[in-house]
């Protein structure tokens, strides 16, 4: 018999559940790395995170210079700490005509689980 007119055979691995379930964990991983933040969004502006462990508690410290406190909102949920805020322009000179601006300003959310 020619192996052209050969079928290829199914795979005994059970589809369904598990695969979707793979997916949908690989889908929130991808997120996750893109901090999952809103349309328009500077990533820029994303805090950075420092987790560490300790005998009695887990720490998180985040970097978040020029945010104010009435500007940040910290919440957990289903076991994941979400960072919401905004970091406003606080450049007084709004009459220039500026060549070069290397500071960022806007809206994160960043999720840790």
């Amino acid at each position: 018999m020619s192996k052209k007119n050969q079928t290829p055979k199914a795979s005994a691995e059970p589809v369904g559940w598990p695969l979707i379930q793979s997916f949908q964990t690989e889908l929130n991983r991808m997120f996750d790395r893109f901090n999952a933040t809103p349309l328009g969004a500077d990533h820029k502006v994303m805090p950075l995170l420092d987790i560490a462990e300790t005998e009695d508690a887990g720490e998180i410290t985040a970097e978040m210079p020029g945010v104010k406190p009435e500007d940040l909102d910290v919440s957990i949920a289903d076991e994941t700490l979400i960072l919401k805020g905004q970091k406003s322009d606080t450049r007084e000179d709004r009459g220039k005509d500026w060549h070069h601006v290397e500071r960022s300003f806007g809206i994160f959310r960043r999720h840790y689980r």
